[in-house]
């Protein structure tokens, strides 16, 4: 006589189930282990790249802010080509050193834009522009200085459009900023320079109304007298 089967419990299912699966994870790992070993291995060299790569960085802005510390008394007294070449004597490393080598780096970014100043005094105009551009600003002050340099570098060119265009992107960048009435003076100048007199009466009515405290404000008269006339 065939006995009653015994009814298999919820637990037991679930035991069972889990003795399947686990076995079934054997077999794939057994079957596969080759390829899981790589992959484990792939991703702990990626793990370990990213370390290194942390840590270089984080060394080469060490040694960029240490060369730009020494270099930038230099550039406050205005000796701006020995700024950018440095006294390699006396192991003072230049800003266009610091640049090449650690362009990346915060310290090295900051070094960009110095250098772009440096070119910009010393009258080289093209240098002054590309380092202007290439700078990546850490806040919207130097960004702001940043487009003005650039707006600088055009006027010198008598580019006086393009130069009025950056004067006031420096001043959209930072219009509560300590130089925006002085960007959107340089700007409306500049418009006047290229002949865009619509434009430049424009500006200076906005200068007026946006900064009327600020003393280029009291300037705008005697410049919209003098194209209104």
């Amino acid at each position: 006589m065939l006995k009653p089967r015994k009814k298999i419990t919820k637990r037991e299912l679930k035991q069972d189930a889990l003795v399947t699966n686990y076995f079934k994870a054997l077999e794939f790992y057994d079957k596969y282990k080759r390829y899981i070993a790589w992959g484990i291995a792939g991703i702990a060299l990626v793990v370990i790249a990213i370390v290194i790569y942390t840590n270089n960085r984080r060394n080469a802005d060490q040694r960029a802010a240490t060369a730009l510390g020494q270099i930038i008394q230099i550039y406050d007294r205005g000796d701006y080509r020995l700024a950018l070449n440095g006294i390699p004597e006396q192991n003072v490393v230049g800003l266009q050193r610091i640049v090449d080598n650690y362009g990346g780096t915060a310290s090295g970014e900051l070094a960009t834009f110095y250098a772009a100043n440096c070119y910009f005094y010393l009258g080289d105009y093209d240098k002054a522009l590309k380092y202007y551009k290439e700078f990546d600003a850490p806040g919207k002050i130097l960004e702001s200085a940043a487009k003005a340099g650039i707006a600088g570098c055009y006027e010198a060119k008598k580019d006086f459009r393009t130069a009025a265009e950056y004067f006031l992107k420096a001043v959209a960048v930072d219009p509560h900023g300590t130089r925006a009435a002085e960007y959107m003076l340089n700007a409306a100048l500049d418009y006047k320079q290229a002949g865009e007199k619509e434009k430049a009466i424009e500006l200076f009515r906005k200068l007026k109304h946006d900064y009327p405290r600020a003393r280029e404000a009291r300037r705008v008269d005697f410049y919209l007298g003098e194209l209104e006339a």
